[in-house]
């Protein structure tokens, strides 16, 4: 029981703390610089009242999802086929190579049971590069929420800036979650078999 407990309060202590500090050092430096969090979800709850954040961010993500899936369901049977055939490998790693998210080490195996974790790791990585993607390709054509990040960097306030950046790393940590969830429950005797070695 103490060990629960501790394993929860140690993260929200840690959260805390950084809050803290945080908060001192944006109101030593300034909204222009660094903006404390109290000014930061301020503009953030005024962005949310305007109302084109969220859906901003969910047009953004569903054009993000669809892509990771048609690359997953291209992606790793390919993978799959490559690491099976030396033809095929040598066909298709030049053109891979280009697109290349994740290790080659997913190429090698054969058995599905075994290909198991380097999916799940594949669609990791590829959920960040993904991520990444779709905010970098929108701000550099200032559409959707990569452009509203554009924007509000180009503002004197970087307090909106602040709001967005967190709201994008809070999506990716649930994304990330969810996947690791439908993993767990795809899979769950790959789950069972990690926590017993």
């Amino acid at each position: 029981m103490m060990q629960r407990m501790r394993r929860i309060l140690l993260p929200v202590l840690g959260f805390a703390l950084v809050l803290i500090a945080w908060e001192i050092v944006g109101r030593w430096f300034g909204n222009a610089l660094f903006a404390p969090p109290s000014h930061v979800a301020l503009e953030y709850l005024a962005l949310l009242q305007q109302g084109g954040m969220l859906s901003e961010l969910l047009i953004s993500l569903r054009q993000m999802v669809i892509g990771f899936a048609i690359a997953c369901t291209i992606g790793m049977p390919l993978g799959v086929v490559m690491g099976r055939s030396a033809m095929a490998s040598a066909i298709f790693l030049p053109w891979v190579s280009m697109f290349v998210v994740t290790s080659t080490a997913a190429l090698i195996p054969v058995i599905v049971p075994a290909l198991y974790p380097y999916f799940i790791t594949a669609a990791s990585i590829g959920l960040v590069h993904a991520i990444r993607a779709m905010v970098l390709a929108e701000m550099l054509v200032i559409v959707g929420y990569g452009g509203l990040i554009h924007r509000s960097g180009l503002s004197i306030d970087t307090a909106p800036l602040l709001g967005l950046l967190l709201t994008l790393m809070i999506v990716s940590v649930l994304f990330s979650q969810a996947l690791r969830a439908t993993g767990r429950w795809l899979a769950p005797w790959y789950e069972l078999q990690r926590l017993q070695t």
